[in-house]
């Protein structure tokens, strides 16, 4: 089991990886460094609302590699 769950984590790292720049840098701000949207906005001096929707369609491009690598998409 922990053998499987490092192996999840390292796909799951290669999907980040491959991920475009403007989207993975968000991700990770977000999910990593645990930054705010609004002090990522601040960060990249863009609208907030295009920090959400990249954030939204980076989890949605994950959840679809994700799913097609483990037969669920």
């Amino acid at each position: 089991m922990q053998l499987e769950r490092a192996e999840q984590r390292r796909i799951l790292q290669a999907l980040i990886d491959a991920l475009p720049e403007e989207k993975r840098e968000i991700f990770q701000m977000v999910y990593e460094d645990e930054v705010t949207l609004r002090e990522v906005a601040e960060r990249l001096a863009i609208p907030e609302g295009t920090v959400k929707s990249r954030l939204f369609h980076t989890r949605k491009q994950l959840a679809a590699a994700w799913g097609r690598r483990y037969g669920r998409g």
